[in-house]
């Protein structure tokens, strides 16, 4: 009888732990709900745009100096009605040039020409050319600026670039120096084929340079 009864003991005694457990499943607590997600916040894409200016941009406004040069032209002497930047006409050994007002150089003018100082290298290749007014003196060079002086009341000195522009030398334009360079034969240039009156030197920069030349001298 003894091992019936140790048998049946231990039988009640996993029924009763049987039953504690799934008690125990049934009664846990649920999980807790996952937080709700933040807002998104509103992307650059959706932000108001402003609307654009009405607002014109005004433009630069830039006056530019004039100065009054003689040149030689194309037209008949006298017809200053011709070219409303002719002020007057002057005469000269070799006729008549017009006193113009200009802001620049005329460079490929059809009616106005300047007298042309070409730089040259030692092959004879014209490598720059300016434009300076008739029978201005030249004066030298500064890199790619040309010096000269105008006769007057006083007299003047100025400077133009290979663009044509113009821009005064401040001081006393009788205290520079004239030029005095060695001349050289000249090589045959296109600018000067059809002149009696061009002559080359080789002129010293303002950085000390050897710059061959060639101008035209006074009409005589």
């Amino acid at each position: 009888m003894k091992p019936l009864l140790f048998v049946l003991t231990v039988l009640l005694t996993v029924a009763a732990c049987t039953e504690k457990s799934g008690h125990q499943a049934t009664t846990a607590p649920p999980s807790k709900a996952a937080p709700a997600a933040s807002p998104v916040p509103p992307t650059a894409a959706s932000a108001a745009v402003p609307a654009a200016s009405t607002v014109p941009a005004m433009p630069a406004v830039e006056t530019a100096a004039t100065f009054e040069f003689a040149f030689s032209s194309t037209h008949a002497d006298g017809r200053e009605g011709d070219d409303p930047r002719i002020l007057r006409w002057e005469d000269g050994p070799c006729g008549g040039s017009p006193v113009v007002r200009v802001s620049r150089m005329p460079l490929n003018d059809p009616a106005l020409a300047p007298d042309y100082v070409v730089e040259f290298d030692d092959s004879g290749k014209e490598l720059k050319r300016w434009g300076k007014p008739y029978e201005a003196e030249v004066l030298g060079l500064d890199d790619d600026l040309l010096k000269f002086r105008v006769d007057g009341e006083p007299p003047r000195a100025f400077w133009t670039d290979l663009q044509g522009r113009i821009g005064t030398i401040a001081g006393d334009a009788t205290t520079i120096p004239e030029l005095d360079t060695p001349t050289l034969e000249c090589p045959t240039l296109p600018t000067f084929a059809n002149s009696s009156y061009a002559f080359c030197s080789i002129v010293t920069d303002a950085a000390g340079r050897p710059r061959r030349l060639a101008w035209e001298g006074p009409c005589t």
